[in-house]
């Protein structure tokens, strides 16, 4: 069989993958990798996958950021539901918009001064105490904070208000969500006056 190296869309979902394999070096025209729900531990072998605009990684075992400097025309990163520690190796990724990192084991905020047209930001579920660092994400519209840890006080909120396109939050599932009650939505709207959408509401 000849090699598929004009192949622009690749779905592996749901099987018994352990590794990405070095047949990805063959397929430069890949716009789309989607590899989610396997066994997968790395993230490599994307050098000559420079056209890349979306990879979809969740639900795998991938415990580090790793091999995606090479991406620069990617635009939606999911990495949801593995194990990942540490927000990092994401420098190169400039154009990145949508950024999913829902369900992993990250315990701060960081690693993300060059996404400056991040749109989307999902660090759900994870192990973050704190609002910090994103004053560089001036492009942010959406930003998905529910299920994290400690979080008690609700003025940290303040902080996404150096943000000026964000317009919904989630929140909920946090100690701040938890303590506030039905104050929360005034409250968050008068920390940031163009929040449109907190949590389903």
């Amino acid at each position: 069989m000849q090699p598929l190296t004009q192949l622009e869309q690749l779905y592996l979902v749901r099987n018994k993958i352990t590794s990405m394999d070095e047949t990805l070096l063959s397929l430069p025209e890949l716009t789309l990798l989607e590899f989610g729900h396997n066994r997968i531990k790395e993230i490599e072998n994307l050098d000559n996958c420079t056209k890349l605009d979306s990879l979809w990684l969740g639900k795998n075992k991938i415990t580090k950021l790793a091999g995606l400097q090479q991406l620069t025309s990617l635009r939606q990163l999911s990495m949801q539901s593995n194990r990942i520690v540490k927000i990092e190796g994401l420098s190169a990724l400039v154009g990145l918009k949508e950024l999913y990192l829902s369900h992993n084991g990250i315990e701060r905020i960081e690693g993300l001064d060059a996404l400056v047209n991040l749109t989307v930001l999902d660090l759900a579920g994870n192990l973050i105490p704190h609002i910090e660092n994103v004053e560089c994400l001036q492009s942010l519209e959406d930003f998905w904070f529910n299920d994290n840890k400690l979080f008690e006080n609700l003025d940290e909120i303040e902080k996404l208000a150096v943000c000026p396109k964000i317009s919904t939050i989630y929140l909920y599932g946090t100690q701040a969500w938890t303590s506030a009650g039905t104050a929360l939505r005034s409250r968050v709207k008068a920390l940031i006056p163009n929040i449109q959408q907190i949590d389903d509401h």
